[in-house]
């Protein structure tokens, strides 16, 4: 199963750093994600991601804030699935 990682990293005064990566597995891709925010700060905090009304979110997406309960992201890990043939 490959596993396709969406993160959006919030860089305050420098715009949003989208990533894209490729995992094998789900633990291996929130892994992946969690390294990515501990090089922002040392303690980082994951929740999932509280949808409203009429939001546009992808399933299964967590926030991730700082020690501090600043925002410092969100990210989704998400199972690839096959196209299924179309055509």
């Amino acid at each position: 199963m490959k596993v396709i990682l969406i993160l959006v990293l919030f860089t305050f005064g420098e715009g949003l750093e989208p990533v894209t990566a490729e995992f094998a597995t789900m633990a291996a891709c929130e892994a992946g994600a969690l390294a990515m925010f501990e090089e922002v700060d040392d303690a980082p905090v994951v929740a999932p991601f509280e949808l409203t009304a009429g939001s546009d979110v992808i399933e299964e997406t967590m926030i991730v804030r700082g020690q501090d309960g600043t925002d410092l992201g969100m990210f989704s890990c998400s199972p690839l699935r096959a196209s299924g043939g179309r055509g």
